[in-house]
């Protein structure tokens, strides 16, 4: 466009390059915008062709945080009368993560994650049982505590890290109900997690990320936040996201899948694997002396 055969690479006010854009534009005086044409509705739309969904899509989530702080701590309309709030914990973190997990060899930090998700919830709707230490108090679990329990209950399969996820929850103080291992979920779902959620509960989903499709990782659903749009607890991190209705814009919804993670599950930015989050099984918790 400037016609030079070595250019410098220099913007002067005043200088060539800057005569030469400056040319590309009308002066002012040629300038005519209608003031009615300039409202809300019209820069919207302008605003819109121009940032991608996805900042569009960071920008509410940032909204929703702030609105939270401002609030204070939020409680969902359907939350326990016992005056509890969900303590957030992470696996990893240093006052249990080396502790060995179960029966196995692994620890806490590496293979803690459905454990951590059920220690989480049993702060916020467990009840003391027979396994638990006299005198403890659900506000006083953590992983660490949890592990022992679990144990004593026998809810680790032998000689492994694996557990017996029902029979967790039973021995944490809560009633859970498993959608099923292997069972292919629907989008009808859905509706049950919502139910779980409206009437107090909490659900343990197993999300997979490797698209083997058997899932790789247990985070806790805390409550429905608008339609499509859920927080969750991941005991990786030991922190809030969102899960979503629907996967990011452009990408196909998929079979057998109920909530996905974003680019935008964070507030900040989205680790890789959380992004891939697809809701593949759940368990629904309820405390232990509901009829649920």
């Amino acid at each position: 466009m400037m016609g030079y055969q070595y250019p410098d690479q220099v913007v002067d006010p005043g200088g060539k390059t800057w005569k030469k854009l400056n040319g590309n534009v009308p002066s002012v005086d040629t300038l005519s915008v209608k003031a009615s044409e300039w409202n809300l509705s019209s820069v919207q739309a302008w605003l819109n062709e121009l940032i991608p969904q996805s900042v569009i899509d960071q920008y509410h989530m940032i909204e929703r945080e702030l609105k939270s702080l401002v609030a204070g701590p939020a409680k969902a309309e359907s939350l326990s009368s016992k005056g509890r709030s969900i303590a957030v914990f992470r696996q990893g973190d240093k006052r249990w993560g080396s502790t060995k997990l179960g029966f196995g060899s692994g620890t806490i930090h590496g293979y803690g994650c459905t454990m951590t998700s059920l220690t989480m919830a049993a702060t916020y709707i467990g009840s003391a049982n027979s396994h638990w230490p006299e005198n403890l108090q659900p506000s006083q679990l953590t992983p660490l505590i949890a592990n022992k329990i679990l144990k004593k209950a026998q809810a680790f399969q032998p000689g492994t890290v694996n557990m017996y996820v029902a029979r967790g929850a039973q021995a944490l103080g809560m009633k859970g109900k498993d959608s099923g291992i292997g069972t292919k979920i629907q989008q009808s779902d859905l509706q049950t997690i919502d139910q779980c959620l409206r009437q107090g509960g909490l659900v343990l989903a197993h999300v997979d990320y490797k698209k083997d499709w058997i899932g790789d990782h247990w985070i806790l659903i805390s409550k429905k936040m608008s339609a499509g749009e859920y927080q969750a607890i991941d005991p990786t991190y030991g922190k809030h996201m969102t899960l979503y209705g629907s996967p990011d814009g452009g990408v196909q919804a998929q079979s057998h899948v109920v909530l996905y993670g974003r680019n935008s599950s964070w507030v900040d930015k989205t680790p890789e694997n959380v992004k891939r989050y697809r809701v593949v099984r759940y368990l629904t918790l309820h405390e232990a002396d509901t009829k649920k």
